[in-house]
């Protein structure tokens, strides 16, 4: 035992040098607590004032809403189910929303609701907020089983269209809850979720359709938007160029491009403007940017494996074109990639 205690002793000084080495700092805080912005996100179901570039995407989950084929869950059991999955700030609460307020959709369904599910799935909570947002009433209580029940009634024989947004869970079980009282509908009902994760949209049992980055025009018709309160440069010429190398920089994100147009609203000095286009996100206000916190939550929910897998692409450079191939060998190198119990490296990797 005393050999054991001294080889541990060695094994912890080992890790604080490493951990002095990197500038590692502590954190006591538990794991709910990373997620601060998260547990109190909310999102609403009106539309974005400017809504551009994603005319086709509309259509596509317009058709799929009204069409009257049912979806592929095992025996039907529950409603069709359309996944809308993409990163962080691509657009996809913003897809939902337009979609959610066409005339269409109000004609074509009974009733309608919208929540934000969030990191954390209460289904309980989840159940309360859609009840009161079909019913207009409040106070039914937090007894999980007399909630499904209500909502049940409330549903049975209707059309409807619910809406859960920003969904992360990956567990079946509460997935499977939360779906319960959606049995009791009319043919034609659908759930639309929004959510960055794969693994969700396989939960639903239904093809995801997948957002992409905004087209350059369209992010370009947003940032004026939001910084010259006009759709173009028609009215500052000389700000063009310099809104051009601002939306490269946005990558194709609407939320990008929404926070740095806030940054220079109303303001038309081309210096600010040339500031803004020459500075990393990392190095705008705190207090007013919303890319990064939405982008590390993205990070802080991965597993603790991918997050090395992750970290370890900090050392290339900026604008470095990472080969996949290439990048494998250095995990399975760096005995990131796990390799027990029979497992293929290589493909483990890909997997990653």
């Amino acid at each position: 035992m005393r050999s054991e205690i001294e080889d541990i002793n060695s094994r912890l000084q080992e890790i604080i040098k490493q951990k002095h080495s990197l500038s590692l700092r502590e954190n006591d805080a538990d794991h709910s607590a990373s997620f601060p912005s998260q547990q109190q996100r909310h999102t609403t179901h009106l539309p974005e004032p400017c809504f551009v570039g994603r005319e086709k995407e509309k259509m596509e989950v317009l058709r799929l809403l009204t069409s009257e084929e049912e979806g592929i869950n095992i025996m039907n059991a529950v409603p069709k189910v359309i996944p809308i999955i993409g990163m962080g700030g691509v657009g996809k609460t913003a897809l939902a929303q337009q979609v959610y307020h066409d005339d269409r959709v109000a004609s074509y369904f009974d009733v309608k609701a919208w929540t934000c599910v969030s990191y954390d799935l209460d289904v309980a909570a989840i159940t309360k907020r859609i009840l009161e947002k079909i019913t207009g009433l409040s106070g039914e209580g937090n007894d999980l089983d007399v909630l499904q029940e209500k909502l049940r009634e409330h549903l049975s024989g209707k059309k409807f269209l619910i809406v859960l947004d920003d969904v992360w869970t990956e567990k079946y079980g509460e997935w499977t809850n939360l779906l319960k009282p959606f049995q009791a509908r009319a043919e034609g009902s659908v759930i639309v979720v929004t959510t960055r994760n794969l693994r969700v949209a396989s939960l639903a049992g239904a093809p995801a359709l997948c957002l992409k980055e905004l087209p350059q025009d369209a992010c370009l018709t947003l940032l004026a938007y939001h910084a010259l309160g006009a759709k173009n440069f028609d009215g500052h010429p000389h700000l063009k160029s310099l809104g051009e190398k601002i939306v490269i920089k946005c990558k194709g994100l609407p939320l990008a491009v929404k926070t740095l147009g806030g940054l220079l609203r109303a303001d038309v000095n081309p210096h600010e403007w040339e500031a803004i286009s020459n500075s990393r996100i990392w190095d705008l206000p705190v207090d007013r940017n919303e890319i990064l916190p939405s982008l590390k939550l993205s990070y802080l929910h991965l597993p603790s494996h991918l997050k090395r897998c992750f970290a370890y692409c900090a050392i290339f450079p900026k604008d470095y074109e990472i080969e996949r191939d290439e990048l494998i060998h250095w995990w399975m190198a760096e005995g990131l990639v796990d390799g027990s119990k029979g497992k293929n490296l290589w493909k483990t990797g890909l997997l990653k």
